[in-house]
C-alpha cells in the first residue's frame, strides 16, 4: 500500500468514526428542536373553546377537538395562547383544558452499539485485506527480484563453464516466468 492510499484510508476511517461519535450530540440537538406544545383535554371529551383574549368573556375564535396538538405561543395566568391550524391565527385556551406534550420516548436498543460493532468488523476486514494485499505486493517484488537474480546467476555460471548449474538456473528462470519464455524476436 502506498503512503498516499494509507493516508486516505486513515482519513476516511477517522471521518467515519468522528461522525458516529457525533451521533449522540446530534440526537440531543434534535430533541431540543421540538416545539413547546400542548394536547387539548376537553372537559366534555369532545371539544373546547379558543378565545380571542385571555379573558372568560372574550369572543370565541374557534373550537378545537379533544386530543388535538397545538403549538404554544404564550402563557398568561390561567390561559395559554396557542397557534391554530388556520393560517397565522392564534387564540387562548384555558390551561386546565390542556396537558403538556412531550416528544415520544425512544424505545428499544440504541443503534450505536450495532453500528460500532459493524464498523469494528469492517475495520478488521479492511485491515486484513490491506495486510494481505501488502504481503502479496511484497511477494511479487521478491519474485521479480528472484527472476533477475536467477538469469544473472545462470549467465555467470555459463560464462564460468559450469553448464549443468547454468542449465538448472535457466530452468529456475523459466519456472519463475510461469513455465514459458516468450522471445520478442520470434513473434
Amino acid at each position: 500500500m502506498t503512503p498516499v492510499v494509507a493516508v486516505r484510508a486513515l482519513a476516511g476511517a477517522l471521518v467515519l468514526c468522528l461522525g458516529f461519535l457525533l451521533l449522540p450530540i446530534v440526537e440531543a440537538l434534535a430533541k431540543k428542536q421540538f416545539i413547546d406544545a400542548v394536547r387539548i383535554v376537553a372537559p366534555d371529551g369532545l371539544s373546547t373553546r379558543v378565545l380571542s383574549a385571555p379573558d372568560p368573556k372574550a369572543e370565541v375564535r374557534a373550537m378545537v377537538l379533544h386530543g388535538e396538538m397545538l403549538e404554544v405561543l404564550n402563557r398568561s395566568g390561567m390561559y395559554i395562547e396557542v397557534k391554530l391550524p388556520d393560517a397565522n391565527s392564534s387564540g387562548w385556551v384555558l390551561r386546565s383544558h390542556t396537558e403538556p406534550w412531550r416528544p415520544p420516548e425512544k424505545r428499544g436498543r440504541p443503534l450505536l452499539l450495532p453500528i460500532a460493532i459493524a464498523l469494528g468488523v469492517i475495520a478488521v476486514g479492511a485491515a486484513a485485506f490491506l495486510f494481505m494485499r501488502q504481503r502479496k505486493a511484497k511477494e511479487v517484488e521478491r519474485r521479480a527480484a528472484m527472476i533477475s537474480e536467477s538469469i544473472r546467476d545462470a549467465e555467470d555460471l555459463f560464462r564460468s563453464g559450469d553448464h549443468a548449474a547454468a542449465i538448472q538456473q535457466f530452468v529456475k528462470y523459466i519456472e519463475l516466468q510461469g513455465g514459458e519464455v516468450r522471445n520478442p524476436d520470434v513473434y
